[in-house]
């Protein structure tokens, strides 16, 4: 019997030693910070946090999925505070980059973070996911769509997309 336990526990370990190390890559989300920028003086202010995830050749979700987790306990602990949080983790549908453009597919969150129709808070919704995906230098441009609609995204927050050529452009999305 001891003879298996050890065959069994030599068997375990070995499967252990032999399992490759997935890869990891460091990347940045952006939040605001109440110690940082206190009173939130300046809506639109952001600041980096480092996170670390599997290698992927998908980043911009990648950087997209950390950012609408919200920030982990001990960054809150540190003073960052975002819209973003355990019931946003999942509104990403999907992110598309074509000739330098970030095409952002988001689920419906109105109902989850509703304030992000107010002036400060969509400056800040904007600016912690635009910072977020414009460390990366194949991104240029962004456009979000809520379910494959930018009118319905830029309507939410009191913008108008015809303001930009192309920015209410659904194809992209399809």
């Amino acid at each position: 019997m001891r003879r298996i336990a050890i065959l069994v526990a030599l068997i375990l370990l070995s499967a252990t030693i032999a399992a490759p190390r997935q890869k990891k890559t460091s990347l940045k989300v952006y939040y605001t910070n109440e110690k940082l920028n206190p009173g939130m003086a300046d809506c639109g202010k952001v600041f980096p946090v480092t996170r670390k995830v599997a290698s992927t050749s998908s980043i911009a979700t990648a950087a997209l999925e950390q950012l609408f987790s919200g920030p982990s306990a001990s960054e809150r602990a540190k003073g960052y505070l975002s819209t973003f949080s355990d019931s946003t983790k999942s509104i990403l549908i999907n992110v598309k980059v074509k000739k330098g453009t970030a095409y952002v597919n988001l689920k419906d969150f109105r109902q989850i973070i509703p304030n992000t129709s107010a002036s400060c808070a969509s400056e800040l919704f904007l600016a912690e996911m635009d910072t977020t995906l414009k460390q990366f230098p194949s991104i240029k441009k962004i456009v979000y769509a809520i379910e494959g609609s930018p009118t319905n995204f830029y309507g939410h927050l009191q913008m108008d997309c015809e303001d930009e050529p192309g920015l209410c452009d659904e194809t992209p999305f399809k």
